[in-house]
């Protein structure tokens, strides 16, 4: 499939403030403006000064960055360690996660949990709680549900 060349501009909100051409042409009746050129690009036509498509295009490209191993939240120095948030589960139920049985209904609720805990206090993508031992027989795409019943079975509670 080919790109689609669209001008960048909101053509629905200028139709939406004047109603059109004519109106717009009668509100700039005497008004003298700075001819703004149209830059043409490979990703459409652009308004704007030259300058501005190299800040566009710069903005469009900021994700074809090379990707470090590093998060990029920002309040990724607030989060906690994961052996934290194991020690803390593992310390306010008296219970050990190595010999637990996640086919009990106390398994499950405790694995629901410890999801909510490693999403939110140790900032853990679901690709990287999914590499987990505990959750190694949940499908990474499942992840996502069982987060969100297990915040909505807390937030209930």
């Amino acid at each position: 499939m080919g790109k689609s060349h669209r001008p960048l501009a909101d053509v629905r909100f200028v139709h939406e403030l004047w109603g059109g051409k004519k109106a717009l042409a009668k509100d700039l009746n005497g008004v003298q403006c700075a001819k703004i050129s149209l830059v043409k690009s490979d990703h459409g036509d652009i308004l704007g000064e030259p300058e501005f498509l190299d800040q566009a295009l710069e903005k469009h490209d900021r994700r074809k960055t090379e990707r470090t191993t590093e998060k990029r939240r920002k309040e990724d120095s607030y989060f906690e360690p994961v052996g934290k948030v194991y020690w803390e589960l593992e310390r306010a139920y008296k219970v050990k996660f190595d010999g637990l049985d996640y086919g009990a209904l106390a398994g499950k609720r405790l694995r629901r949990e410890l999801l909510v805990r490693l999403k939110e206090l140790a900032g853990l993508t679901y690709r990287e709680i999914a590499q987990l031992p505990e959750f190694s027989g949940i499908k990474q795409y499942s992840l996502s549900k069982l987060y969100s019943d297990a915040r909505e079975r807390m937030a209930a509670k």
